[in-house]
């Protein structure tokens, strides 16, 4: 947020140099807008000596530039006409010197833009850090439907591939306690290395890339962009991924093939290598026997469910289909439970509400399942659902935030089982607006851009436009307007700069007195003379005691004008006659 906002104000700022006035003077926000700025930067204030005094400087020279800027202002037009010829070199100083600071708070901005936006948001927005997203180490149930109703239609994830990329793992967990799940401690640092998966894009200066299992083969890659920073670096990721290309050096994998890092990738794209074979490496006993644990606490009336739905079940395909049947036909899909105190929430939703949210479902799944003798687990993350179709990627929103399990069967692997009803998976659909997509086309596509250029430097931008024939268009068509903005302005200097002080003064006389006129119906046409305009005005009926002097105030000019009938007396003359014919005039019904 604080990226976007304040390269929109130098937008606006740079935008100001180029616009012509009547005045022909800067306007008066261009201090405040870089006030603004300058607030948002300076929220976070750089750690090393070095950068301190750099944004001390920038400050500081913010704050003389601003005040000159207002004095100068306040001088005259007259006087700043006096010394325009003189200004060439300043102004080049000046523009260089603005382009310098604008590149390093422009930098400072990019290195320090999370933590501004993490201020900005402990201000202005209750925020939802990664505990309460249910992608920490613990997940309570309720999380995923707050997260899913909390800014429901914010983009937390977008994607990058071919193929629909389903579900997207962000956090397992194997124990349940109560309302609660815990994912157990346990994983390993994965060491980067120079050989890249099938699929994968040569890394860019300061990207890595991790194996997690050389073993397996890549069938397909996804890249995935963080929209959100609150996922507790996180790196979702489909079921079977085998490695990742990341601009981090550090990245981690637990027991359960959940991987993380050790910094935030906000709007930073990761790519994900995936294997579709099936991930059949059987768990190790100790964790065969977490995944059969249920709480000792665990309503009697859930194990007797059990019994009585495996009672004919021969395999455990056979068990987990009568799990998913059950749960669909008997409950319903909802956002609203709310569990009464004093009464345990898995069994108030299996034997009194039968209506929650897909947590209570994925819950009831992995205990009757882990009754029934099948290793599973508890895994929260993204079910990415939204297609755009001018730019081929998937978008996830918070509500698109999901609960389901996975099971271990043999011998078949894991494998992913959804026993919440259809109301309330996300189903596969385009963003429902025209301007919605295009605009989340362009905006990942700036996005990229920029995120490229940073790495790449300003060549890979250069190379960027020009291999694109729409933005060589579009500079094309910008230069030429330019061009003759530019050259429009210089006639028209030229012309006011030929004109004496007497035809600027009769310039203006005339352009007053045209006022006058419209305001009293009168209007000139471009093809008609002084002298037409003024018999117009005589043989129009009706006229009043205020309007009869304006063709005489005409003519007057015109003389004076035209007929080169020019002196002091006469033009001040003229002068207090367009004066008064300026004062409100009479009504006729009066």
């Amino acid at each position: 947020m604080a990226l976007p906002t304040t390269e929109f104000i130098l937008v606006i700022q740079v935008v100001a140099f180029f616009r012509r006035s009547a005045e022909d003077r800067l306007p008066a926000f261009l201090p405040g807008a870089g006030a603004i700025y300058l607030i948002i930067v300076t929220d976070v204030m750089p750690r090393e000596p070095a950068q301190r005094a750099m944004l001390l400087a920038l400050v500081t020279a913010f704050i003389v530039s601003a005040t000159l800027f207002l004095i100068l202002r306040s001088i005259s037009a007259r006087a700043g006409e006096r010394i325009v010829r003189r200004r060439r070199a300043a102004t080049i100083v000046a523009v260089s010197a603005v382009a310098g600071m604008t590149w390093i708070s422009a930098s400072l901005l990019y290195d320090y833009g999370s933590r501004i936006d993490t201020l900005i948001g402990d201000s202005w927005f209750r925020r939802v850090v990664g505990v309460d997203l249910g992608f920490s180490t613990a997940a309570r149930l309720g999380t995923v439907a707050r997260a899913k109703s909390f800014r429901s239609d914010s983009v937390a994830l977008r994607i990058a591939s071919n193929d629909y990329p389903g579900y997207l793992r962000g956090k397992v967990f194997d124990e349940f306690h109560n309302s609660d799940w815990i994912s157990s401690s346990g994983g390993r640092l994965v060491p980067p290395t120079d050989t890249i998966l099938a699929g994968m894009t040569p890394p860019l200066p300061g990207e890595f890339i991790f194996h997690l299992h050389d073993d397996r083969k890549t069938s397909r890659c996804v890249e995935v962009t963080w929209w959100q920073k609150d996922l507790g670096e996180l790196l979702f990721a489909p079921l079977g991924a085998v490695g990742f290309k990341t601009s981090t050096t550090t990245v981690s994998v637990n027991r359960h093939d959940v991987a993380q890092t050790v910094n935030n990738l906000l709007e930073t794209p990761y790519q994900v290598a995936v294997s579709d074979e099936r991930l059949t490496d059987p768990p190790t006993p100790e964790l065969k026997a977490r995944l059969l644990a249920t709480p000792r606490t665990l309503d009697p009336r859930i194990h007797a469910l059990a019994k009585r739905l495996f009672a004919s079940c021969v395999t455990n395909e056979a068990r987990i289909s009568a799990v998913q049947a059950f749960l669909r036909d008997n409950f319903q899909y909802s956002l609203d439970i709310e569990i009464p105190h004093g009464k345990e929430p898995l069994a108030f939703f299996l034997f009194e509400k039968r209506s929650a949210d897909c947590e209570y479902f994925a819950t009831a799944t992995v205990m009757l399942l882990r009754l029934g003798g099948i290793p599973c687990r508890y895994v929260t993350g993204f079910l990415a659902s939204e297609h755009n179709d001018y730019n081929g990627t998937w978008i996830a929103r918070n509500k698109d935030a999901h609960a389901w399990v996975e099971a271990y069967v043999e011998p078949k692997g894991w494998t992913t089982v959804e026993s919440t009803p259809a109301s309330g998976i996300p189903g596969r659909h385009e963003t429902s607006s025209l301007v919605a997509r295009i605009w989340e086309a362009v905006t990942a596509y700036l996005r990229d851009v920029t995120f490229r250029t940073r790495r790449l430097g300003f060549l890979y931008l250069l190379k960027s436009v020009l291999s694109n024939r729409l933005s060589v268009l579009c500079l094309a068509m910008l230069g030429a307007w330019i061009v003759m903005r530019i050259a429009k302005s210089r006639r028209a200097n030229r012309t006011i700069d030929t004109e004496s002080p007497h035809q600027k003064e009769l310039r203006r006389l005339l352009e007053l007195l045209d006022k006058v006129a419209a305001r009293r119906q009168f209007v000139r046409r471009a093809s008609e003379t002084i002298g037409q305009f003024a018999d117009r005005i005589d043989q129009a009926p009706d006229l009043s005691e205020s309007e009869r002097p304006m063709a005489r105030i005409y003519r007057q000019y015109a003389a004076i004008r035209f007929d080169r009938e020019w002196t002091e007396e006469k033009l001040a003359e003229l002068c207090a006659s367009v004066k008064d014919a300026s004062r409100p005039p009479t009504s006729r019904f009066t």
